[in-house]
């Protein structure tokens, strides 16, 4: 049923899908629908699609009525973000701090066109690096407190973006840098901000992303921070936005995404995103950015990775499986148990040069140990299924250059 599931939600979520598997679907198959689509926070798009679009297809009246709310719910945590919003930028503005909007509150507002088909946990705005403790100063100037205390050089050379502050329920973090993961060059930072475009939210001026450099941001985020996990709602970020521009530059967006070598990742979100969601992606790109040593499988691997909610084990874990040598096995093994000061400082907001750091690490074992302890039982007494999930899993982060 779960596979069956997977194929009528991506079905849901085309504009032009084919929904005749739901003509006959029964009560259990509408729920493991949308308790999928609620778990992979795209149930408002599955409303939009069935309900607002009026496709061909009767609703049960329970469907109907949990779509709704899905919806409906998602818009109004929308307006209270939102809201909270445009007093921020106000002040930004009147600081003279240029500010980017990033992810959701773009994307919610200026490509899906509608607060409330697009969910966000939090706003993400990207400022100069050198506007950094000036933006922090003017956020808690308007109320919003820090959730935790930090060292601006520690986070500047180890992140991309600062620990977040919160007012009202509404969380915001201040990034300087797109990613941590896959490397910007400087002169691509620059350029994004020579490119970046006027716009308003809630009557306030800030910045937006070009298209190609959105689209840029989506695919190096998804595939390089997030590791294609539980990346469904990214995949249809990436339809929509290829979908509401009708000028892109897919030139200067090659060019870009080979700068910063993410081809492997960028090229299988982009042939997901035709292939499941109908999107239409040039066929020279598709033809440029594909991997010269592509296999068939790599397509399943990342499938079952945008519909798993984690990885079964961390990367260190893993690798510890996949090792061969007993050298190695025992590298990744402390790896795994014993992280640097650093993780240890970020995770538990301990000062670095703290002696109660100590105590941490064996709390961060536990955590750990709780965490992974049914694959590593499972791998430990060979089970045959968890070891094939934890090679494919190893294979597809191999093969797209991240190890």
């Amino acid at each position: 049923m779960e596979a069956d599931s997977r194929l009528l939600l991506l079905a849901c979520l085309q504009r032009e899908g084919d929904l005749s598997g739901l003509q006959s679907a029964t009560p259990e198959q509408w729920q493991a629908l949308l308790d999928l689509a609620a778990f992979h926070r795209v149930l408002p798009l599955v409303y939009h699609r069935l309900v607002k679009e009026q496709f061909k297809v009767v609703l049960p009246k329970n469907v109907t009525e949990q779509l709704k709310a899905g919806y409906y719910k998602v818009a109004g945590q929308n307006l209270l973000l939102y809201r909270e919003l445009g007093p921020i930028l106000a002040s930004l503005a009147a600081d003279h701090i240029p500010v980017v909007l990033l992810k959701g509150s773009f994307l919610a507002q200026f490509v899906y066109q509608n607060i409330g088909l697009r969910s966000m946990a939090d706003i993400d705005l990207l400022v100069p690096e050198a506007d950094l403790m000036r933006c922090y100063q003017t956020l808690e100037s308007l109320g919003l407190k820090r959730l935790n205390e930090f060292d601006l050089e520690i986070e500047r050379s180890k992140l991309h973006h600062l620990p977040p502050v919160e007012k009202n329920g509404v969380t915001v973090e201040i990034h300087w840098k797109l990613n941590k993961i896959q490397g910007f060059p400087p002169l691509f930072l620059e350029a994004l901000w020579q490119r970046a475009q006027t716009t308003h939210i809630e009557g306030s001026p800030c910045l937006a992303l070009s298209p190609e450099d959105l689209l840029t941001h989506v695919c190096i985020h998804m595939a390089y921070s997030h590791d294609f996990y539980s990346q469904l709602r990214s995949l249809c970020d990436v339809s929509e936005i290829i979908t509401h521009y009708s000028r892109f530059d897919w030139d200067r967006f090659v060019q870009d995404i080979q700068a910063v070598k993410a081809e492997r990742g960028t090229w299988l979100i982009l042939y997901l995103a035709g292939f499941y969601l109908g999107t239409a992606v040039p066929e020279n790109v598709l033809k440029t950015l594909m991997p010269t040593d592509f296999k068939p499988e790599v397509i399943t691997w990342t499938f079952d990775r945008l519909f798993s909610s984690s990885p079964v084990a961390n990367r260190s874990f893993k690798r510890l499986f996949s090792e061969k040598k007993a050298l190695g096995k025992v590298y990744f093994l402390w790896d795994a148990l014993f992280p640097s000061r650093f993780e240890i400082s970020y995770y538990y907001r301990i000062p670095q040069n703290s002696w109660k750091i100590w105590l941490y690490y064996p709390v961060n074992l536990l955590r750990k140990l709780r965490k992974f302890q049914t694959p590593l039982v499972k791998m430990a007494v060979g089970d045959r299924q968890m070891r094939h999930e934890v090679d494919d899993q190893v294979k597809l982060t191999k093969w797209l250059g991240q190890e």
